[in-house]
C-alpha cells in the first residue's frame, strides 16, 4: 500500500492549492484533506463507487 494522497495533504496543511485524483472506487471523502476548501468533480454515482474493485462493474471503465 501507498499513501497516495500524501502530497495532497501536505499542500493541505500549507495552504497549497492541490489538485487530487481519486479512482471512483475508493471513499472520496475518507481520504481528501481535512477541513480544506474542495470541489469535487465527476460522476460520483459510478456503479463500482466505493467498492475498492479492480474492475468497475460498468463495461469499458477500468476501475
Amino acid at each position: 500500500m501507498v499513501g497516495n494522497t500524501g502530497p495532497a495533504h501536505l499542500a493541505a496543511a500549507v495552504g497549497t492549492p492541490v489538485v487530487s485524483l481519486f479512482a471512483p472506487t475508493v471513499p472520496f471523502e475518507q481520504w481528501a484533506p481535512y477541513q480544506v476548501p474542495l470541489v469535487r468533480v465527476g460522476d460520483a454515482r459510478a456503479a463500482c463507487r466505493d467498492t475498492r474493485a479492480g474492475v468497475c462493474s460498468v463495461p469499458g471503465r477500468p476501475a
